[in-house]
């Protein structure tokens, strides 16, 4: 039963008592009936406490109705919030999941980089070679193989040492044939900044990951190029 039907019956049950007790009041009052006045305020007094007491009834009804209220309020609320908590955490695990995938695809591109980087300074390399600037071939080949040890790829770091091979030996026809390339205005000669440049490319080699792999064969270059560079410093 709603609580609208239940105040709807509580107020009717009052307005009959009411009525009932008017009603023996005028029969008294009037002389329409023979009861005596200690037997009309019995009445009186026994409706009168059948109200009270329906009225009492009546709010402890309400109360542990109200209680019931207040705990299905509870119980729904925290649904409500154990719902809202589900769809947060939901929500927190879709944004971790894009982080991850960006932290990803920030790697990827990274790496991209850092290979099409390593591709440049190879160029630039070939291209200081092309012209004669022996020097800075060999800078931009060693900063090639720094970057393409990060990229982690074999064939780029073999394809550079192999080139700084080369540069080696074309020192060695330097030795050889000194007047010749001095009169052919060729760039050999390491200067401190370049100096310095080469020495900084070779620290990250030597502390890269990759670096194990080519250990033997990049220590056994590097060694001739330190024999250059103090050989042609100026």
């Amino acid at each position: 039963m709603k609580n609208f039907d239940r105040a709807h019956i509580c107020a009717y049950v009052s307005l009959t008592t009411s009525v009932i007790l008017i009603a023996l009041w005028i029969c008294n009052v009037g002389g329409f009936t023979v009861v005596s006045l200690d037997s009309f305020v019995g009445i009186i007094v026994a409706l009168l406490a059948i109200i009270v007491a329906f009225a009492v009834a009546w709010n402890i009804y309400n109360g542990i109705d109200l209680r019931n209220e207040v705990k299905e309020a509870k119980s729904e609320f925290k649904k409500e919030v154990e719902k809202v908590q589900t769809e947060f955490d939901k929500k927190v695990e879709e944004v971790k999941k894009v982080g991850e995938k960006m932290q990803e695809e920030i790697a990827a591109l990274k790496k991209a980089n850092g290979h099409s980087s390593h591709l440049i300074f190879l160029q630039f390399g070939d291209n200081s070679y092309s012209t004669g600037d022996y020097a800075n071939a060999i800078t931009y080949y060693i900063c090639s193989l720094s970057i393409a040890l990060q990229c982690d790829s074999t064939y780029n770091v073999e394809l550079v040492l192999d080139k700084l091979d080369f540069m080696v030996d074309i020192y060695k026809d330097i030795d050889q044939n000194m007047s010749e390339y001095q009169a052919g205005g060729y760039l050999y000669q390491f200067n401190n900044k370049t100096i310095k440049n080469i020495e900084d490319y070779n620290n990250r080699i030597t502390s890269s990951q990759g670096f194990n792999s080519i250990h033997e064969r990049y220590l056994n270059i590097w060694n001739r190029i330190q024999e250059i560079i103090d050989r042609y410093r100026h």
